[in-house]
């Protein structure tokens, strides 16, 4: 079997329809479909099982409810293919999928292919498209990977799983992944191995799947607890990079992404807190974290591109807390009063939302 379709489902009978239809009416049929319940509350239980009569290549597993990460290792533990496709439940592909993946694991052999995705409303409609990194079929090895490394750790835009097809002989199968259950980041942090043991990675200057911006989706709201699991993860991928021998080129972009990505939850972490006493006393906590003081001693904010990203970071800096805090509230309160913001309950630093 050529391909093994990963779709983890948690509580998403509005869209899961849409998900398997785009499997099921693909050109390519050597593959088979591994449905994970994560403990959904809704109708997704059956709504799986419907498929799972109807195709013999759906599987279909129940467990209890442990995240996304978790359940994502489950299901490789299960896959039989040869390659590992990962699909979201609330997402879609683009037909010609699996076909076009063939082709080009036929010609190149790659251990690992990534392609582009486009973003669509929660109704399904385009909002904007990912814009291309390398040129087409670009083919890293170990001469050049690094190359591709350092992109991973510059964005996020290479970060998701579900935007990478992986020969199963190279994914960290046995590895335990459990401490970092339901933290943010963990796509970041399984990619890491997943290039490190890759001979060849293909990219792909092609859509491929049609990423949902529903208000069911991980990450649509922002919770304190971000902030360490932020610095959990990348510790972890950190030392893997040492392990690696990168360059100190690739460490720069790791510390300075580091730093970008902290600026920008600003706007969020200012929307949920309860005032500058809080909001102060949760700075204070970040700016202690082991990575943020080697970064701060790495990074200066002229090498940050993002504008706002650049005078939060200048702010922080030179303690101007009260400056940076007036500057995310007014904003948040504009966003507020035009709309597109809710008000909300602010939570205090200390408490875990």
């Amino acid at each position: 079997m050529l391909f093994s379709i990963l779709i983890p489902v948690y509580n998403v009978e509005q869209y899961l329809e849409q998900c398997l239809e785009s499997v099921l009416t693909q050109d390519f049929g050597d593959y088979e479909v591994i449905l994970v319940n994560d403990g959904s509350t809704d109708s997704s239980p059956s709504i799986c099982r419907k498929y799972e009569q109807r195709d013999p290549r759906i599987k279909y597993f129940e467990k209890r409810n442990e995240g996304l990460l978790q359940t994502r290792r489950y299901s490789i533990k299960r896959a039989s293919g040869e390659y590992i496709l990962f699909l979201d439940s609330d997402d879609f592909w683009e037909p010609g999928v699996m076909s076009a993946l063939h082709a080009e694991i036929c010609k190149s052999h790659a251990d690992m292919i990534c392609y582009r995705y486009r973003i669509v409303s929660d109704k399904g409609k385009r909002i904007s498209e990912d814009r291309g990194i390398f040129p087409d079929r670009t083919l890293f090895t170990a001469d050049n990977k690094e190359l591709f490394l350092r992109e991973l750790v510059s964005s996020s835009r290479l970060n998701m799983m579900w935007t990478k097809c992986v020969r199963r002989a190279i994914i960290d199968v046995e590895t335990d992944y459990s401490a970092f259950r339901d933290k943010k980041g963990e796509d970041f942090l399984q990619s890491v191995p997943l290039i490190r043991n890759a001979a060849t990675i293909l990219y792909l200057d092609d859509v491929f799947v049609n990423y949902r911006m529903s208000i069911l989706g991980r990450g649509r709201n922002f919770r304190l607890r971000y902030f360490d699991d932020y610095e959990e993860v990348r510790t972890v991928v950190k030392k893997s990079l040492i392990q690696m021998s990168v360059s100190d080129e690739t460490m720069q972009c790791f510390f300075t992404r580091y730093i970008d990505g902290l600026m920008g939850f600003m706007d969020d972490f200012v929307y949920i807190i309860d005032g500058f006493h809080s909001f102060r006393e949760s700075c204070s906590h970040f700016i202690a974290f082991p990575l943020y003081q080697e970064a701060r001693k790495r990074v200066s904010p002229s090498s940050l591109r993002n504008l706002k990203h650049r005078l939060d970071y200048m702010m922080l800096e030179k303690n101007q807390y009260f400056l940076l805090y007036q500057t995310h509230k007014m904003k948040n309160d504009l966003k507020v009063m035009l709309g597109l913001k809710k008000k909300r309950r602010k939570i205090h630093s200390g408490q875990s939302a």
